[in-house]
């Protein structure tokens, strides 16, 4: 579902050639129909470990072009479906990154092959916990330093997913450093019905 604009690798070669200090580029993404799929606080944000753990400043769609020795340090996690921000998170605390205006990348919505559904598997929710839980164990303090609200948001993501396996005591835990963050997000009261129902189905198995 992506494809480059022309001369996409012509341009970004000749970005990454006017600033060799930097390691890696970030371009941004538009649709088919040309609207933009990123989100920038600025054009040419450098992208330090805090901007990517932050969140606030970038958002939406990007290609990425990476030189050799930052390319050869890339690891995605294996076994998790998405949570590639972990790889880019670890990657900028080894090599400088910069954003550019540019928008390199045609990103394609086929309605046939990206259905979002609206029902979760457990599959869907045990990968969330694994990413989730990685992520917040990596990032979650520095997080809560800059962005209080966004690291609410985090737990209590993972306190969902972790009552819709069952767990319980570990949904209690997430939920709970959630609301020490921001009492005010509306998914705590999600995360209460759920924690509920976690208990009840617990209570009825026995």
């Amino acid at each position: 579902d992506d494809t480059l604009v022309p001369d996409a690798l012509t341009t970004a070669l000749s970005v990454m050639a006017a600033e060799p200090h930097y390691y890696w580029f970030n371009f941004p993404a538009k649709d088919e129909a040309g609207e933009t799929r990123t989100q920038l606080s600025s054009p040419e944000l450098i992208g330090t470990p805090d901007v990517f753990i932050r969140g606030t400043e970038i958002g939406g769609e990007f290609v990425q072009f990476l030189r050799r020795d930052a390319a050869n340090q890339l690891r995605f996690v294996d076994g998790l479906n998405g949570y590639e921000g972990i790889a880019w998170i670890r990657l900028a605390h080894q090599f400088p990154c910069r954003f550019r205006p540019q928008p390199l990348r045609v990103y394609w919505q086929d309605t046939e092959s990206l259905i979002r559904v609206g029902t979760k598997s457990r599959r869907y929710y045990d990968n969330q916990a694994r990413g989730m839980q990685l992520w917040m164990a990596e990032f979650g303090q520095r997080l809560a330093e800059l962005n209080p609200a966004g690291a609410a948001l985090n737990w209590y993501v993972l306190g969902h997913a972790y009552a819709m396996l069952g767990e319980c005591t570990q949904a209690r835990v997430a939920t709970l450093a959630g609301w020490k963050l921001n009492s005010r997000d509306l998914r705590l009261l999600r995360n209460l019905g759920s924690l509920l129902r976690c208990w009840l189905r617990i209570g009825l198995a026995k």
